[in-house]
């Protein structure tokens, strides 16, 4: 009798000793270089404010916004080395060295953010490759989506490519690629940099800038002319990712909980921006009525493409063959997966709100 009352004990101390470790509290590091009123900190806050009720609040999250804890460099690598638990980030932009294949989010693709934001999820979830880049430094990719359209805000109307001769333009990534190539000359800075240039007129124009931040940054007070660059659209992606052994180290439960929300982000975002972008028309409107959108046409448009994206596009493809990977096919299947998400699309890009808010007036 005493052996199994003994066995009994035993797994009964084993069973109370799992459960109290399955409902021990669990507080998650979160940083991100996105101001605490941008899109990406709305949707983000969506997320642990989500995953923190549907844990009855055993889930919660110490939270560091506009590069508080880490500057936008330092994000992704410190995620990788455990300095933080969850980062929302651009690593093609600032570490494009240890994330290469993320700049396969090009100009001249699409300005369907919608597009953008599955295509480069499924791109993850189906092309080893890419996926390794993140899981093989330790990074497990929890959601993406993509920045809004590129826009240029100038105080000339830029109609033509010949209009951009001898301008300085505050632009980064293939933005300011494409810039260069149709003669102006870029100036890398980050956004409020520019925007404190451009107020001194040290620059004659910001891009790299995604519509709506024309909106909250205040660019329209400024600015006498905004387009859409001959629809370069979109150029980066927000990537939100956990530290994989943080996520392996938490309990079933509240591993299902964060990976169930997770899920739902994509979802949440696309309404969310498209939300966001026309609160951003009706908010230039207000800001500045005499804002004059520029309309290339369909000629100029085609002009822009033919002179910049095969340039762009194959330049990229090179550079990544030149690191041992087959460009063209991820290039390709990017692409594909664009065209795909396209067909189903419900993102209307900014400027054509913009036009259509004007001509209300």
């Amino acid at each position: 009798m005493k052996l199994p009352v003994a066995a009994a004990c035993v797994a009964a101390l084993a069973l109370f000793t799992f459960g109290a470790q399955a409902q021990a509290p669990v507080k998650l590091v979160y940083a991100t270089h996105a101001s605490s009123t941008s899109l990406p900190a709305k949707v983000d806050r969506w997320f642990m404010e989500e995953v923190t009720k549907r844990s009855n609040g055993r889930i919660t999250f110490e939270s560091y916004f506009a590069g508080a804890f880490l500057p936008a460099p330092d994000l992704y690598p410190g995620l990788a080395r455990g300095a933080v638990d969850i980062t929302t980030a651009v690593p093609a932009a600032y570490n494009p060295n240890e994330f290469p294949l993320s700049n396969v989010i090009l100009p001249y693709v699409t300005d369907k953010v919608d597009a953008a934001s599955y295509a480069i999820r499924e791109l993850y979830d189906t092309n080893a490759e890419f996926k390794k880049e993140y899981e093989g430094k330790g990074i497990q990719l929890l959601w993406t989506y993509a920045s809004p359209e590129n826009s240029l805000w100038t105080h000339k109307p830029i109609a033509k490519a010949s209009d951009l001769r001898a301008m300085r333009i505050r632009a980064v990534q293939g933005i300011a690629a494409a810039f260069a190539e149709l003669g102006a000359t870029t100036v890398p800075m980050s956004a409020t940099e520019g925007l404190e240039a451009f107020k001194r007129n040290a620059i004659d124009g910001l891009s790299s800038i995604p519509f709506d931040s024309g909106n909250s940054l205040g660019i329209a007070k400024i600015a006498d002319h905004v387009s859409d660059a001959g629809r370069m659209g979109v150029y980066a992606t927000w990537m939100t990712s956990i530290n994989s052994r943080k996520l392996a180290s938490l309990d079933p439960e509240a591993r299902k909980i964060v990976q169930d929300v997770a899920a739902e982000v994509p979802k949440y975002f696309l309404a969310e921006v498209n939300k966001v972008i026309s609160d951003a028309a009706d908010g230039l409107i207000k800001a500045n009525e005499n804002l004059k959108v520029v309309r290339m046409s369909d000629d100029e448009v085609a002009a822009w493409r033919a002179a910049v994206a095969d340039k762009l596009h194959d330049k990229w493809v090179a550079s990544v063959n030149a690191r041992g990977f087959d460009g063209k096919a991820l290039f390709d299947q990017y692409v594909g997966l664009i065209r795909k998400y396209e067909a189903q699309s419900t993102y209307k890009p900014g400027i054509d709100i913009l036009v259509e808010r004007q001509a209300r007036k």
